[in-house]
């Protein structure tokens, strides 16, 4: 959860662009109860479009480097820090590298999404391990 905060930059842009994009929209209602939204300013919509795929990279970029290089680096991500955890090889003890590291985040966002299931495991895993730590044999330690 925290580390879904260090990507607010990205987020924030994106909201911006959202602003832009529906300040630049008017609508209406015709007679019959219909309401339809006019593109009134059309410079507004395609800025408010470009902050908003802007938002969308910045975060990814940001998503990418702390959850993949950062954490595949060495083992924390900034929200990872901020707890002292951190995530290591279950056999080495050593961190996952940057592959390893983008493979457990994607695993994390398929598991997660298809199934709840996933978070809930290590409250009865004898490992406290979820299945995407599972997957690729890697555990969370508290650091000191």
């Amino acid at each position: 959860m925290l580390d879904a905060l260090v990507s607010l930059p990205g987020t924030i842009i994106m909201i911006i662009g959202y602003v832009v994009l529906f300040s630049s929209a008017e609508t209406s209602t015709d007679s019959y109860g219909y309401t339809t939204v006019d593109d009134v300013d059309s410079g507004g919509a395609g800025l408010g479009i470009g902050l908003i795929f802007l938002g969308a990279v910045v975060g990814l970029a940001i998503a990418v480097w702390n959850l993949g290089f950062r954490q595949g680096k060495t083992g924390q991500s900034l929200g990872k820090k901020w707890l002292n955890i951190k995530v290591v090889n279950e056999a080495s003890g050593q961190p996952l590298g940057v592959g390893g590291a983008i493979l457990r985040w994607i695993l994390l966002a398929v598991l997660g999404g298809l199934c709840f299931l996933d978070f809930l495991w290590p409250l009865w895993d004898q490992k406290k391990q979820t299945w995407h730590d599972m997957i690729i044999k890697s555990v969370v330690l508290k650091t000191q």
